[in-house]
């Protein structure tokens, strides 16, 4: 899923098309201040920000564009950081503000319809975010300029992971082949826009068992990311695991090993050898290992991936209970009968909880 923002004047998210007049100085002023907290992951100032430019902004009615986007603002804010339920009133507020005071083919309305759904996405309520998303298409279908373009191309892809979800591939696919062409031409054929897009593409293609059209999106996601962040960046880690797990699928788990050997090997330097994602390799390493039958490997790589989730995750976590299991059959056809039947004790004991 795509977040709409990212500066001022960029992210149309966060951007209403405000003139400023004198009497609007500390409103802007907040407002602004706002989006570079924002741009700077500072979420506890973005908040702050915009919580006081809302209060400024209410100053001037309870219908006006300053208040709305405000609102919007502070409703992202909140729904970046998961607190979704606190983000759909605001979303909802700001909405029904610009529906009123913006012409109906106004940009900001599409924003403000797009949040609103990605609000609803995000507690996986499909049936109001789909029609939301769709608003928003149809006012920017009708609208010009590479301003408008990128909305576009970020609320195509928005309803395209919702289709996903649901299962319908075909039509997620349309729309994300949409979003990549319009990605291409605005941002460039090197972006991470169009990285995402390849990607999210290959992933629905493979769920939909179309593994040919697959494969070359994922080769070029990953020459991509080597473009854009080097070898020894999480993004390409990420490129890897999903050309790994394209091998995995196909039944070619002797070429994805190699893969998932580096991604353990990024991800470790990059984000530390205690960071849950580590783990999570380790443990698609370690099954790798047992469909070659290379038990003695697959003991070794799921020992490693249950002593970091159960420092990162905690001892009574799902994960830890799967890869105990795990490790309980590969013990046993080890021939370690106490260890695997203990394995399988404690499994049992964080399944029943």
């Amino acid at each position: 899923m795509r977040l709409a923002l990212a500066s001022v004047c960029a992210a149309w998210a966060l951007c209403g098309s405000l003139a400023m007049a004198q009497g609007e100085a500390d409103w802007q002023r907040r407002a602004d201040a706002g989006v570079a907290a924002f741009g700077q992951g500072d979420f506890t100032r973005a908040e702050r920000e915009w919580r006081a430019a809302v209060e400024l902004a209410e100053a001037f009615g309870d219908e006006n564009a300053r208040l709305a986007t405000s609102l919007n603002n502070l409703g992202e804010v909140y729904r970046v950081q998961g607190r979704v339920e606190e983000s759909v009133p605001l979303h909802e507020r700001a909405l029904a503000i610009r529906e009123k005071v913006l012409s109906q083919d106004d940009p900001d309305l599409a924003a403000s319809l797009n949040n609103l759904g990605l609000a609803h996405h995000a507690m996986n309520d499909y049936a109001r975010a789909e029609p939301l998303y769709r608003r928003a298409l149809e006012l920017l279908e009708g609208l010009g300029g590479d301003d408008v373009a990128a909305m576009l191309a970020s609320t195509l892809s928005n309803l395209a992971t919702l289709y996903g979800a649901q299962g319908k591939e075909g039509e997620a696919i349309a729309l994300y082949e949409r979003a990549l062409v319009l990605d291409e031409r605005i941002s460039g054929k090197d972006s991470v826009a169009v990285l995402d897009d390849l990607q999210a593409l290959a992933v629905l293609h493979e769920n939909a068992g179309r593994f040919e059209q697959a494969k070359p999106l994922l080769d070029r996601a990953l020459e991509l990311s080597l473009k854009i962040f080097g070898p020894d960046h999480s993004a390409t880690a990420t490129s890897l695991n999903y050309l790994a797990a394209h091998y995995s699928a196909r039944g070619q788990p002797d070429d994805a090993v190699p893969l998932l050997q580096q991604v353990v090997k990024i991800n470790t330097n990059v984000l530390g050898g205690d960071h849950p994602m580590v783990g999570a390799a380790l443990f698609n390493l370690a099954r790798l290992h047992r469909a070659t039958g290379k038990d003695e490997d697959a003991e070794g790589a799921s020992a490693k991936a249950l002593d970091n989730w159960l420092r990162s995750l905690g001892p009574e976590h799902p994960d830890v209970a799967a890869v105990l299991e795990f490790r309980a059959g590969v013990l046993a056809d080890l021939g370690r009968r106490d260890e695997a039947d203990d394995a399988a004790q404690r499994a049992r004991s964080i399944r029943r909880q």
